[in-house]
C-alpha cells in the first residue's frame, strides 16, 4: 500500500497532485490553506496550483522577479491568494512563520494545512527554523541520489549546490516537531501527529518509502538516476552520494 498509487500530474512534477489529493481526502480537508515557496511561475512544477483552482486559499513566495511577474499573470483570476516577491529565510523578518502570520491575516485564516518547501539546497534549515507553526502536512525536497538512511548532515557549502540533505536528516528534524513520513516522490511528505491516525496505514520506514518510489518510476526515470548517480560512482556537483541502496534496487529491476 502506497500513496504513490495515486500519482497524477496536472501541474506537479512527480505525481504530487494526485498524492496530495488523496491525503487531503483522508484528512477530510476540502477547502484548506497552503504556503508554497519558491512558487516559480505558479504553473510549472507547482505543487499547489490544483489546490488553488479547487477552492483553497494560499500564499506564494517567489524571489526571482521574472518568475514572479509570470506568477502574477498566471494567478490573476485565482483568489483568495497572497503573492510575494521575496525570499524565505531561517531567521529574521522573512521566516516561514512571519510570512504566514501576515498572509493569514490577509486571507482571514489562522491555521495552515499544507507547507511546501523547495529551495534546492538549504531546505533543512528552513524546516528546522519552524518554531510553533504546525501545518498538517509538510512537503520538502530531498535529492533522490541520497541513501535514505544517510546519517550525516551535509555542510551548507555543499548542500546549497542542489545536494540538500537525506531523508534521514530531514526526518530527524521533522520528528522533533511531531511529524511522521508517509510518502516520497522526490519530495518527502510528512503528516503531523495530531492527524496521523487518518493516514497511519501509510507510515513506513524511510527505506520502504524510497523503495516504493523506485519501483514506481518509469524506465526513463530509473535510467536517468542510474546515469546521474550509479554510473558516476555517486559523484554529482562535487559531492559523492552513497548509492549502495540505489544499486540494490537497480538489480531488482
Amino acid at each position: 500500500m502506497s500513496l504513490l498509487d495515486y500519482k497524477k500530474n496536472q501541474y506537479s512534477q512527480n505525481g504530487e497532485d494526485g498524492v496530495l489529493g488523496q491525503i487531503f481526502r483522508l484528512l477530510n480537508i476540502r477547502y484548506g490553506t497552503f504556503f508554497e515557496f519558491g512558487a516559480a511561475d505558479g504553473v510549472w512544477c507547482c505543487n499547489t496550483r490544483l489546490l488553488l483552482q479547487t477552492g483553497w486559499k494560499g500564499l506564494y513566495v517567489e524571489p526571482d522577479r521574472a518568475n514572479f511577474e509570470r506568477l502574477l499573470e498566471n494567478t490573476s483570476s485565482l483568489r483568495p491568494l497572497v503573492c510575494r516577491n521575496q525570499y524565505v529565510e531561517p531567521s529574521g523578518p522573512l521566516t516561514i512563520e512571519n510570512h504566514w502570520s501576515s498572509a493569514a491575516k490577509e486571507l482571514g485564516e489562522t491555521e495552515l494545512d499544507f507547507l511546501s518547501i523547495d529551495v534546492d539546497g538549504f531546505d533543512d534549515e528552513l524546516l528546522e527554523s519552524i518554531q510553533t507553526l504546525r501545518p498538517k502536512i509538510i512537503m520538502v525536497e530531498v535529492n533522490a541520489g541520497h541513501h535514505p538512511m544517510y546519517p550525516h548532515r551535509i555542510p551548507r557549502t555543499q548542500s546549497a549546490n542542489n545536494i540538500g540533505q537525506s531523508m534521514y536528516i530531514m526526518t530527524q528534524i521533522a520528528s522533533e516537531k511531531g511529524y511522521l513520513p508517509i510518502c516520497y516522490t522526490g519530495n518527502l511528505i510528512f503528516v503531523h501527529e495530531s492527524v496521523s491516525e487518518l493516514v497511519i496505514q501509510y507510515v513506513k520506514s524511510l527505506e520502504e518509502l524510497y523503495k516504493d518510489f523506485w519501483i514506481r518510476l518509469d524506465e526513463p526515470a530509473r535510467l536517468h538516476l542510474k546515469k546521474t548517480f550509479i554510473d558516476t560512482n555517486g559523484l554529482y556537483n562535487g559531492f559523492t552520494f552513497d548509492t549502495s541502496f540505489m544499486k540494490e534496487l537497480w538489480k531488482l529491476c
